[in-house]
């Protein structure tokens, strides 16, 4: 499958996805609001919303979205879901550019260990959204962006989700 396939694929997939509004990006749990002691998102967190506050759901270059990569795991499920695609997107069209974008998603799809925040958020995504991010999996597996432990491994939690869920 060549790139500009792919992408219109995932750009389909997602296309019913929302902006979360300003205040749902994320919950940081240091927040007052969330359970935490600060008056207010930590550092890290308001970065990230700093950074994605109105900003569309495609076209994020590949060292700004990396830059907040981390921030993936920190984003809520409406967010996690509208955002997805862009990393996705940036990891296909930029490569090795975009390790740290890539390395972002594998260990959020690499295993479930992380289980409680994988049926928060994987668990939200249609049918459709877990074949085309599997397809990212073994497109990324083809430009050796991947390695075969974490492609099985990432491809095993998106099946159980699969299974689990649609």
């Amino acid at each position: 499958m060549k790139d500009h396939e792919f992408i219109s694929e995932l750009r389909e997939a997602f296309k019913r996805e929302v902006y979360p509004g300003e205040k749902d990006i994320l919950h940081c749990s240091y927040d007052k609001a969330w359970g935490g002691t600060l008056d207010g998102p930590c550092r890290e967190c308001s970065e990230v919303v700093s950074y994605f506050k109105n900003m569309g759901q495609y076209g994020h270059p590949p060292r700004k979205l990396g830059w907040v990569a981390f921030g993936l795991t920190k984003l809520t499920p409406e967010a996690f879901a509208f955002w997805l695609p862009s990393f996705i997107e940036t990891s296909v069209l930029y490569g090795v550019e975009a390790d740290s974008v890539i390395e972002s998603l594998e260990f959020r799809f690499e295993s479930l260990e992380s289980k409680e925040w994988q049926d928060s958020h994987i668990g939200k995504l249609s049918k459709e959204q877990l074949i085309v991010i599997k397809k990212f999996f073994s497109l990324s597996l083809e430009k050796n962006l991947t390695d075969d432990d974490l492609y099985n491994s990432s491809i095993c939690t998106l099946e159980y989700y699969e299974k689990k869920f649609c």
